[in-house]
C-alpha cells in the first residue's frame, strides 16, 4: 500500500502532515508526497505533482479544510480514495481530525472503512470545447461587481425563469453545505442525484432555490451583457453574452472518500453547529 499527502500551506496543515508522515513510518507503510507539500515539510521522500500521486497512490490523505480537497481533486478525471483530515474551519468533507490519524490509519490497514461516492457536474459550453467537472458549484454572474446582471435557466431546454440579481448557482448535493447554503439554499442528502438551481440576490420575490433532477440538463446564459462563471472557486471563465453554459450531472467521474460511518446527517449536523 501506498499512502498519497496532500496538504494547504496553512501552518497547523504542516504540522499535521509532517504528523501523518512519522505516523506511516511508525506503521511501516509507503507514502508519496505532492510536490508543493514537500517544499513545505522540508523532508527527504518519494515527490509528485497531483496528477502522478493520484496514478501511485491506493489512497490520499488531505490535510487542510474543503478548499484543499477541491484544488486537488479538480484537475483529475478520477482519483484515488481521500480521507480528509480536517486543519481548516468547517471542514464538511473531511472526517477526522488530527487526533483520529493513528485511529484512521489501523482501521484502513484493517479494511474496516466505507467509500462514500460523491456526484461531479460537468460543465461544458456552446463557445468553447472546455469541459469542467465539478463538486460543489458552479456560480455564474456578471463581469463587473454591484451591477446587476440578467440571465435565463432553461432545464431541458425549456424555460424555467429569467432573472435578474447577482447571479446564479448550480451546486451538487456536495456543494449544498457550500456556497449555496449561504445563499439561502436547501441542503441535499449526498445521496441523491440531483442539481440545485440558487438565485443570488433575486429582484424577483418568486424566484426561489429549486432541486432538479439528475438526469436533466440545465443552461443558464446572459441576455445583456458578458458574465463570468466560477467552478469550484478555483476556475474563472468568461462567458460572452448570450454564449451557453450548459451542466449536467455525472455519475463517470465521481470523488469517493473514506468514511467510518454510513450516516452523513450526524456529521453535517456537528459542521453546522461549529463542532
Amino acid at each position: 500500500m501506498k499512502v498519497g499527502i496532500v496538504a494547504s500551506d496553512d501552518v497547523k496543515a504542516v504540522k499535521v502532515a509532517l504528523n501523518t508522515v512519522k505516523l506511516l513510518e511508525q506503521l511501516n507503510v509507503e507514502y508519496i508526497v505532492e510536490n508543493l507539500t514537500a517544499e513545505r515539510l522540508k523532508v527527504i521522500c518519494e515527490v509528485a505533482d497531483i496528477s502522478k500521486l493520484c496514478e501511485k497512490s491506493n489512497f490520499i490523505v488531505c490535510i487542510g479544510g474543503d478548499g484543499t480537497i477541491l484544488k486537488s481533486v479538480h484537475k483529475v478525471e478520477n482519483p484515488p480514495p481521500l480521507l480528509g483530515v480536517n486543519a481548516g474551519t468547517v471542514g464538511f468533507l473531511t472526517e477526522i481530525s488530527e487526533r483520529g490519524l493513528l485511529w484512521a490509519f489501523r482501521r484502513i490497514l484493517e479494511g474496516r472503512y466505507f467509500i462514500d461516492k460523491r456526484f461531479r457536474a460537468e460543465v461544458f459550453f456552446d463557445f468553447s470545447e472546455q469541459r469542467i467537472l465539478v463538486l460543489n458549484e458552479a456560480v455564474f454572474v456578471g463581469e463587473r461587481p454591484f451591477k446587476v446582471f440578467n440571465y435565463r435557466v432553461l432545464v431541458d431546454n425549456e424555460m424555467l425563469y429569467e432573472d435578474r440579481g447577482d447571479g446564479v448557482i448550480v451546486a451538487t448535493p456536495t456543494g449544498s453545505t457550500a456556497y449555496t447554503l449561504s445563499a439561502g439554499g436547501p441542503i441535499l442528502d449526498p445521496r441523491l442525484y440531483a442539481l440545485i438551481v440558487c438565485p443570488l440576490c433575486s429582484y424577483n420575490p418568486w424566484t426561489r432555490p429549486i432541486v432538479i433532477k439528475g438526469e436533466s440538463t440545465i443552461t443558464i446564459f446572459s441576455t445583456k451583457r458578458e458574465g463570468l462563471l466560477i467552478c469550484d472557486g478555483i476556475d474563472s471563465i468568461q462567458v460572452p453574452r448570450s454564449g451557453k453554459i450548459h451542466i449536467y450531472l455525472s455519475d463517470k467521474h465521481c470523488i469517493r472518500f473514506i468514511r467510518f460511518s454510513k450516516n452523513p446527517f450526524r456529521k453535517i449536523g456537528f459542521r453546522l453547529r461549529g463542532v
